[in-house]
């Protein structure tokens, strides 16, 4: 087994260089990265202590540490990776106050009012624009939502003015206020925008989309309902009103000098009494309310008591009854529908996707029925359609390329409890590779023989009596952070998952690698009278448009398989492995890359 590099090694500085794209491959100690630029110039992350951060300019080596002081100087990025646009201005958040750092001092943004919460979310990548959301009680509508979604435009002077408000959803998919509505991630031209929403009752999220017309003007959609509701089940009719009617409280309404002792005595000797099976607890608090209380009353007020209790049981119990349909009919969805992750969401760089992290609770893959399943759902903003990826390997979505490549970490923690690796959707497909063997489909030797020396190690699995487990041949990759291009990809991890760290101790870390890989080199499908190729499970390539001819071809540039004039789904019958598909139609040609 190849040895780690020295534990105590010191972040890792050079001098500038005249080509900032020759970022040398490297570990970088200390730093557990979760934002990185567009360009990768920068990167920002959590160091050792809570709340302390540190960013780093990694085209020139120099850091800034920011080390959490006292109780309210904690520091924190944005929500999502993108919290640093390419001119090095980073967005998060100083003692729970919005804030935005550049040329290494930290600004706060501008507010509409007195805030209470806070959630930047993070900025386009020239910097003009920063989403997040705000919370105040000046600007609620109900007792219910907490968090309003909001953009800062930057000004002239490069300042950023006063917070904007986007369209407002109002009622999540149920009919209920939402409790949080928040803006995570933009376009490159700042007219698209992914967000999340919280349902009032707290257990779905809901995909938001927002665009920006040419005026200006904001609009906003909930996506992917039929996702979440796939059998299309009625809403039953339920108020807001997730506790029921208000019963009145008997203690307003007790004779003088009762005591509390007598009451609390005469009360458990007459639920004693009452108590038998078949009897609900509602039935008993009904019992309690109009055969107990009322013995500790007398005149007027025992009168007016019973009046009051009457009426909130004419209410109650048809409430108790639509509530019950309502549980019932929210369970039905949690175990049939996707969910989708909080504050997981992205855009692609030129705005025509959004990506989000859906989830389902499969026991015949987690083992059980606690920990949901993660995938990727890639969503098209023009027509809303929507892709889910394979469900196998429980991906949640760290980053997105230009060329819609879909980046994440898995979260199968069932078998190995601290094992964590990287993964890659390519160009928005519906299986992934690991990002090692990516690299190596790429043909990245360099790249991958880095990768092999410094990130291949025996992984920490589980704990016994006399010490760590250790799964022996795992690529340790941890959470990965592209670049737009690919050309770097940036992974936060630990050196728990080392045998050459005593388990328990442990130190932060990150991993610069530098690809080589331009995704500029792949066509993307993008003219409309192009051939559109849709890669199927079981080596199969739907194909639309009229199409001539069909290839494919293998990583060496064979030609293993060619169909003449194909139409709609074609079975290639070629084994698992990456290769290139090529369609071509009236003098246009559509390439793309195929995992089957």
């Amino acid at each position: 087994m190849k040895r780690f590099l020295p534990l105590g090694l010191a972040l890792i500085a050079f001098t500038a260089m005249a080509d900032p794209s020759w970022v040398p491959s490297q570990v970088v100690v200390g730093i557990y990265t979760n934002c990185v630029s567009p360009n990768g110039q920068w990167m920002g992350g959590e160091i050792g202590s809570d709340e302390s951060i540190a960013i780093h300019n990694t085209w020139t080596g120099e850091k800034w540490i920011y080390e959490r002081i006292g109780d309210n100087a904690g520091y924190e990025l944005g929500i999502n990776s993108r919290s640093v646009s390419n001119d090095g201005t980073a967005v998060g958040e100083i003692a729970g106050i919005p804030s935005y750092w550049r040329n290494g001092k930290w600004y706060d943004l501008p507010l509409a009012g007195p805030t209470e919460t806070a959630a930047v979310g993070s900025i386009s990548a020239d910097g003009s624009i920063i989403v997040g959301a705000l919370g105040n009680t000046g600007m609620t509508v109900d007792n219910v939502q907490m968090d309003y979604a909001c953009v800062w435009y930057r000004k002239a002077d490069g300042t950023y003015d006063k917070p904007v408000f986007l369209p407002n959803p109002g009622k999540d998919f149920v009919g209920h206020a939402p409790q949080y509505v928040h803006a995570l991630s933009v376009s490159d031209d700042g007219n698209v925008i992914a967000g999340i929403m919280r349902s009032g009752s707290g257990r779905f999220n809901t995909p938001l989309l927002y665009v920006r017309d040419s005026k200006g003007n904001w609009s906003v959609q909930q996506l992917a309902l039929n996702l979440t509701n796939p059998s299309g089940r009625p809403v039953p009719e339920v108020t807001d009103e997730y506790d029921g009617p208000s019963l009145p409280n008997y203690e307003d309404y007790l004779r003088p000098g009762v005591s509390e002792i007598e009451l609390s005595d005469a009360y458990d000797k007459w639920f004693e009494e009452h108590k038998k099976p078949g009897l609900s607890e509602d039935e008993l608090m009904w019992l309690a309310n109009v055969e107990f209380f009322p013995q500790f009353m007398t005149g007027e007020k025992k009168t007016e008591y019973e009046e009051k209790v009457n009426a909130w049981y004419d209410a109650y119990v048809p409430w108790q009854k639509a509530y019950d349909d309502y549980l019932a009919w929210i369970e039905t969805l949690e175990n049939e529908g996707v969910n989708f992750l909080f504050n997981n969401a992205y855009v692609s760089p030129d705005g025509k996707k959004v990506f989000y992290t859906g989830s389902v609770y499969d026991a015949a893959v987690m083992g059980n029925l606690d920990d949901p399943l993660y995938f990727p759902v890639m969503i098209d903003v023009a027509t809303l359609d929507y892709q889910t990826c394979s469900r196998d390997k429980s991906i949640i979505i760290t980053s997105v390329a230009s060329d819609y490549s879909i980046f994440g970490q898995n979260f199968n923690n069932q078998d190995k409890y601290f094992y964590r690796n990287g993964y890659v959707f390519p160009q928005g497909q519906f299986e992934s590779v690991d990002i090692p063997s990516y690299i190596l489909q790429n043909k990245q030797l360099a790249a991958y023989d880095w990768m092999e020396e410094y990130m291949y190690r025996g992984v920490v699995t589980g704990l016994t009596d006399t010490g760590a487990e250790l799964f022996d041949d795992a690529w340790t990759i941890g959470l990965p952070f592209c670049t737009t291009d690919q050309s770097l990809i940036y992974f936060a991890n630990t050196t728990t998952y080392w045998e050459s760290n005593e388990f328990g101790n442990y130190e932060f870390l990150s991993f610069l690698l530098n690809t080589g890989f331009d995704d500029a080199e792949v066509e993307v499908v993008a003219a409309d009278k192009a051939p559109v190729l849709k890669v199927l499970p079981g080596a199969r390539v739907e194909v639309t448009g009229n199409v001539d001819s069909l290839k494919v071809y293998d990583l060496s540039g064979a030609c293993v398989f060619s169909a003449a004039a194909p139409s709609g789904v074609v079975s290639t019958g070629l084994p698992s492995g990456v290769y290139v598909v090529q369609a071509g139609a009236s003098g246009e040609t559509t390439t793309i890359k195929a995992l089957f």
